[in-house]
């Protein structure tokens, strides 16, 4: 367990020091926008929470893998969201325990239009481990990014092409006491695309990367907080910092709020409302849906995710 902590906290040194003063990962495409990260379920949305500190196991595949680890049993949910109002977004994920220690999570998101379209099939894997006597939980996950873009029907000058490549992201949450966690993630720790296009051929690129960090008070049916810095790895990247919150109200409602600011560049603010409904249902587990909506200086987002936990299998 010591040498897998030390491996990934040693590859997201190598990163960071690799990535600073890099150019950005797209400066040949000039689509800085493509495979970004942004919120896929609306609990996401809410919290704008980029450590994954107070992520539920679906969300988990999507920020710090190493937050698989809490599913107790099967979970699947689904997402719609329309992007800043334009781009529709569709996603479906699952989690499930592996043994008492460990949890794996697999995730699907597809976003776009008829021009330009994205898919990304992400698997995630995370494990409870003790190092000095305090609880860590590591994580990795993979993805498989694929886009398209142009049309058959576009004029004979028109551009086409597609885009095929992976990343890889590593997280961690050391807990300092029952309640209160550190989290670091990393995310594309590790990228490639290979792009083909009919103007410029076939060339290779990476994505940007970012590593965050947070702090927050996880206490789950109670008042959740938390603080998160966004750091850029790229020149072009701004940086970012995050306080949110959650609240259960009689164990049916869940209120959340945040606020993001950039600390870099020129400053923007970000505000996100949302709720859930929780019930659980007999012979079949926990049912949960969730709305987000996003005040971004952009035209604003609204996303919908409807979540089932189901109950853990007996042995």
């Amino acid at each position: 367990m010591r040498s897998f902590c030390g491996a990934i906290i040693g590859s997201m040194v190598l990163t960071l020091a690799l990535g600073r003063g890099s150019v950005s990962g797209q400066d040949l495409t000039g689509l800085a926008g493509a495979f970004p990260n942004i919120p896929i379920t609306a609990r996401w949305a809410a919290l704008q929470n980029p450590s994954g500190s107070l992520c539920d196991p679906i969300t988990a595949t999507y920020l710090n893998p190493a937050a698989v680890v809490q599913t107790s049993g099967r979970e699947v949910g689904f997402s719609y969201s329309r992007l800043f109002g334009l781009v529709p977004v569709l996603s479906a994920a699952g989690a499930l325990p592996l043994g008492p220690r460990a949890g794996f999570g697999l995730a699907f998101t597809s976003s776009g239009d008829e021009l330009y379209r994205e898919h990304t099939v992400r698997a995630s894997a995370g494990r409870i481990g003790i190092v000095l006597g305090r609880q860590v939980d590591v994580g990795v996950a993979a993805a498989l990014h694929y886009a398209t873009y142009g049309s058959k029907d576009l004029q004979p000058r028109g551009v086409s092409g597609d885009a095929l490549g992976g990343s890889l992201d590593i997280g961690t949450r050391l807990w300092l006491t029952p309640e209160t966690a550190i989290t670091l993630v990393m995310q594309r720790a590790l990228s490639y695309l290979r792009w083909n296009s009919s103007g410029r051929g076939r060339y290779m690129e990476g994505l940007p990367p970012f590593l965050a960090a947070g702090i927050s008070v996880v206490r789950p049916s109670r008042l959740q907080l938390g603080i998160d810095l966004e750091k850029s790895l790229t020149r072009d990247a701004a940086n970012r910092l995050y306080l949110f919150g959650e609240r259960e109200l009689s164990g049916l409602v869940v209120l959340r709020a945040s606020y993001a600011t950039q600390t870099s560049g020129e400053p923007t603010a970000c505000w996100a409302l949302g709720f859930g409904l929780k019930q659980e249902l007999p012979g079949l587990g926990k049912m949960q849906m969730d709305i987000a909506y996003i005040v971004h200086p952009m035209p604003n987002t609204l996303g919908v995710t409807f979540g089932l936990g189901l109950p853990p299998t007996s042995k």
